[in-house]
């Protein structure tokens, strides 16, 4: 992630995830399925629900089909699986409601927690019953804790949806929903995420706690409210840019800055496909970002010489670093990082040939904006 987030605390909608809990705890000792398996303050909304109730007796009477221990330990895996932050931390642990002596209830058990997060979670019912407020509420109360990151942390390339506007993100279940029903409505797993990210072939469904799709290689992950110390981000030209080939060809290098979490930083860059995704918008970006701080040092078109335009860069640079620091702005992570490669790294050539593609492209777009007018 190139920052982490910071969790929001002591919100009502957290309740939801005593619903479960609470129910398979009661499940150990009970003999008979109704509403006193579940909180009280949920009875209501339970009571009114007959398809949740219809899910939850599911597995109520697969549980039932079991000794008392097996009880016991199924609600103990239950808690375990939702220890998401140790799970992300420590690979010598393992999910436990995986292992097939669980297998008879698990299935039930998915059904239910699927049904939990979508669609009681955002049902008028569990609203009433917490208090009167939603999901929305708390993406409210996320971005004013996260006031200061207005980008997506974990590709930095795309806002945040304004929740002033209406709109809000979609959660990511940081232990996919499919392997990990049990931390479904865990808050602790959910996190905001920009729907490039929360999709295949990016995270979508991954499990992030394994290398491998069978699940057999356990990995260390950041866990997205961690406190980390962020990445640096290195840029190469392969191939320049040039009339035949505006975008040219790029090449982008993530590593972490502290050496500690480089297995946490690779697995992340893999599960997000992050140095593949950042050299592509390199590649589609360069030129306007180009044009813009060209007309902006009023260089477009100027014949500037390459002292004068690494002076310029350098202003460039200063600028892009302040906002930087505020996260201010989609790309920017990587906008900065591709402007301290032209002032750092870049020949007069690579210059030149950034300055002529943006040159052209700018002509094209005053081209284009007369040609609008004129119609």
């Amino acid at each position: 992630m190139f920052f982490p987030l910071r969790f929001v605390s002591n919100h009502p909608i957290y309740r939801v995830h005593e619903i479960p809990e609470t129910f398979l705890y009661k499940a150990i000792d009970a003999t008979t399925f109704g509403n006193h398996l579940v909180p009280s303050w949920f009875r209501n909304a339970f009571d009114h629900s007959e398809t949740l109730q219809n899910k939850m007796k599911a597995v109520f009477e697969k549980l039932q089909k079991h000794d008392r221990q097996f009880r016991i330990d199924f609600h103990l895996a239950f808690l375990s699986d939702n220890n998401v932050k140790e799970l992300c931390d420590n690979k010598s642990l393992s999910p436990t409601l995986k292992q097939s002596c669980f297998k008879p209830v698990h299935d039930s058990l998915h059904t239910l927690m699927t049904h939990l997060y979508k669609p009681t979670l955002t049902t008028k019912g569990l609203s009433d019953a917490v208090g009167g407020v939603d999901v929305f509420d708390h993406y409210e109360k996320f971005i004013e804790e996260n006031s200061s990151s207005y980008v997506c942390p974990f590709c930095g390339l795309n806002y945040y949806r304004d929740p002033e506007n209406g709109r809000k993100e979609a959660y990511d279940h940081w232990l996919c929903q499919k392997n990990y029903p049990a931390s479904a409505v865990n808050f602790k797993n959910l996190v905001p995420m920009c729907p490039e990210c929360n999709e295949s072939p990016n995270k979508g469904q991954v499990d992030v706690l394994y290398e491998d799709s069978e699940c057999t290689k356990r990995r260390r992950v950041l866990y997205p409210y961690n406190h980390s110390h962020g990445v640096a981000i290195k840029i190469d030209c392969v191939k320049h840019p040039g009339i035949s080939l505006p975008r040219g060809e790029w090449k982008v290098e993530v590593t972490a800055m502290d050496s500690a979490e480089e297995f946490q930083i690779d697995t992340w860059k893999t599960v997000f496909n992050i140095e593949d995704r950042l050299a592509n918008y390199v590649a589609r970006q360069q030129r306007k970002w180009y044009m813009y701080f060209l007309v902006d040092r009023d260089l477009a078109l100027s014949g500037a010489s390459p002292e004068d335009m690494r002076t310029r860069l350098e202003e460039e640079v200063r600028k892009l670093e302040f906002k930087l620091a505020a996260h201010l702005e989609e790309g920017g992570f990587i906008k900065a990082a591709f402007f301290a490669y032209c002032l750092l790294h870049a020949d007069d050539t690579v210059l030149f040939a950034l300055a002529k593609v943006a040159e052209s492209h700018l002509i094209h777009t005053r081209a284009k904006m007369a040609r609008s007018v004129a119609t």
